[in-house]
């Protein structure tokens, strides 16, 4: 599946990730590799070197980190996911 936009909502702390398949919000405390409290997240892009199938984020401090959709699929518990999965 393919990511069209990605955005960062600090208020709800998390990344608004838009698929074809919908709107997705993936929370920053399901991130495998967790910041201190003060090296927040200030950018983010669709990572084209994936297939559009990965977003990285880059901390204050410098560190970069990618997430790929597959790991916001199973957060969600997609069927469809789930489903090609087994």
């Amino acid at each position: 599946m393919k990511i069209l936009n990605v955005s960062i909502n600090n208020r709800k702390k998390c990344f608004e990730i838009e698929t074809k398949k919908g709107c997705f919000e993936y929370p920053f405390s399901r991130l495998k590799k967790r910041s201190a409290a003060n090296d927040v997240i200030v950018d983010v892009i669709v990572d084209s070197e994936a297939g559009n199938e990965a977003i990285t984020y880059n901390y204050k401090s410098g560190r970069k980190n990618t997430l790929h959709i597959d790991e916001v699929l199973h957060f969600y518990e997609d069927k469809s996911y789930i489903r090609e999965q087994m």
